[in-house]
């Protein structure tokens, strides 16, 4: 794909700092922002953002690499020629119909971009397009991904935008690669730049509460893919499940790893 040279920005162009964000006096308090931005109030609001745009999504099936299938939505209005495609990754336990993927989406569309929201694998409700189990070093299939997305529209810039674990996969990508990523403007909102520390933070105070959602969404995750092994009658999938025996008790990213992640995918330990 030749690559296109990002936008230069002139004097008039906005510079956003952290310290320009003030949220309204009964907002400051960063529990009730993580809180309500994950409402159904929110979702909703991304729901009716994303259809107000008129644009049509329809689904994509990616090529991962390897025989690897991750889905994606191509979000686009009918009838127009866009100026990029927006690429957007979701966080830990998001998917592409996370409410900010929508918004985000909403915002990009508006802005004259075609957008893919991509769901990474077993995301979304796709836990039927691969055999294999999701985990949080898996970024050789979402660059994979993104490289068919730039095949399939190679006259458009492609940017991207990563939010918390999307926004690690996207940095690390673009660091490794460098200009030969093929992407010429990108974002991370939100980044654990350090998973091992962002595992031990969660599990401090009140973001105990976050620790605790996540280990539900967790177990559930293996549960769920149980049993569309026994859906689709694989008995390899189920037997190296049943390895890993009872699943209780499981609070911290630690146990999680050393219990679930170790050897399912052949680490030496939570640390490896």
């Amino acid at each position: 794909m030749a690559l296109v040279p990002p936008p230069v920005l002139d004097a008039g162009t906005p510079t956003l700092h952290a310290t320009d964000y003030q949220p309204p006096r009964w907002l400051r308090n960063p529990h009730l922002q993580s809180m309500l931005s994950s409402s159904r109030m929110r979702l909703q609001r991304g729901l009716l953002l994303l259809a107000a745009t008129g644009a049509v999504s329809e689904e994509l099936i990616l090529d991962g690499g390897d025989g690897v299938r991750l889905q994606g939505w191509h979000s686009h209005v009918e009838g127009r020629e866009p100026k990029g495609m927006a690429l957007l990754l979701h966080g830990w336990e998001g998917s592409a119909e996370s409410s900010y993927m929508r918004m985000a989406a909403a915002r990009m569309i508006e802005q004259g971009f075609d957008v893919v929201r991509l769901n990474f694998r077993d995301h979304g409700n796709t836990h039927h397009l691969n055999p294999g189990i999701f985990h949080s070093n898996l970024i050789d299939e979402v660059v994979h991904a993104a490289g068919d997305i730039a095949q399939r529209w190679p006259q458009l810039p492609l940017v991207a935008a990563g939010y918390s674990l999307g926004g690690n996969v996207l940095l690390k990508h673009l660091g490794e690669t460098g200009s030969a990523s093929g992407v010429v403007g990108a974002v991370a909102v939100s980044v654990p730049f350090r998973l091992d520390q962002c595992a031990d933070r969660i599990g401090q105070g009140f973001s105990k509460v976050y620790q605790a959602h996540f280990m539900r969404e967790m177990v559930a995750y293996i549960k769920n893919k149980q049993r569309q092994f026994q859906h689709d009658g694989s008995e390899e999938g189920l037997a190296a499940l049943a390895a890993l025996g009872s699943l209780e008790n499981m609070r911290t990213f630690w146990d999680f790893d050393g219990r679930v992640t170790a050897p399912l995918h052949g680490f030496e330990d939570a640390e490896d």
